[in-house]
């Protein structure tokens, strides 16, 4: 896109919480008042303070934390259904609800491995996101037993499935378990490009020949947000904005696990003269 900095003469913030109709990728704003552009001559646009909506997804899983002496019954798995916006978040999650299993009385009268033991150990279970894996961490006392759409992310470590009911778990025991590597985001929407129709002047040509009015491309990854404008249309007036949300690949973006309710997209449109 080309370069332009010039005076600016109008800034303006669009948000899909107001005046907004979203159809999956194509958000549709309407502005509060008529802006006007006449007799300005060639006035230039740019987008910046580009701010997404919290990412959530959801997961219900059966687990059960104990001391390896303890009996295990299957009326003592429990089911938790944690809705989350970050593998760290799921990290936390899963940990609050294992040690949710601990009380003291049990902590005093299953460690056996010194006659003078007292309830002042503080390290059971640790669940952490680091280099894109979900690491555990636990004494090597206890033993983690969990459904396998967990347990099955499980690449290293001693973990082994049992069937219980007819349905499969996976006890985790030892000091560490690592997954395979994880990524919350896919790698292609890590780029969004934004597509305005009816805005800019000029298109730019994609490798498979088709022509796209872009307006702006953000790459999250690293976090740039510098304003690149483009060339307004010759217009007289504006008072609304369709705008297409692409990622790397340019497909539409997926905005199907995005918190749209509790967040927003929001942006800030820039008019240069």
């Amino acid at each position: 896109m080309a370069e332009s900095k010039g005076r600016i003469i109008k800034e303006i913030v669009l948000s899909t919480r107001y005046n907004c109709r979203r159809n999956g990728a194509c958000l549709d704003f309407t502005l509060n008042q008529e802006l006007s552009f006449e007799g300005m001559g060639k006035i230039h646009v740019g987008l910046t303070n580009l701010v997404m909506p919290p990412k959530k997804k959801s997961m219900d899983i059966k687990l059960f934390f104990s001391h390896v002496l303890e009996k295990f019954e299957e009326s003592k798995l429990k089911l938790f259904t944690l809705n989350y916006s970050s593998y760290e978040d799921l990290c936390t999650q899963i940990q609050c609800c294992a040690l949710e299993f601990l009380t003291v009385e049990r902590q005093i009268s299953l460690d056996f491995r010194s006659a003078n033991a007292t309830s002042q150990k503080n390290f059971y279970l640790s669940v952490r996101y680091s280099g894109n894996r979900i690491i555990i961490e636990q004494d090597i006392d206890f033993v983690l037993v969990i459904s396998t759409n967990f347990g099955d992310l499980i690449e290293f470590g001693n973990t082994e499935k049992k069937e219980i009911s007819g349905v499969n778990y996976c006890f985790l025991s030892g000091v560490m378990h690592v997954s395979r590597i994880l990524r919350f985001e896919d790698e292609k929407d890590y780029v969004l490009h934004f597509i305005a129709y009816e805005l800019i002047e000029s298109c730019t040509r994609l490798s498979n020949g088709n022509h796209i009015p872009l307006l702006y491309t953000y790459d999250r990854q690293k976090g740039e947000d510098n304003i690149d404008t483009v060339r307004l249309v010759s217009l007289r007036y504006f008072r609304s904005l369709k705008v297409i949300v692409m990622n790397n690949n340019f497909e539409r973006y997926d905005f199907t696990d995005y918190d749209f309710v509790n967040g927003e997209l929001r942006f800030s449109l820039i008019f240069f003269l």
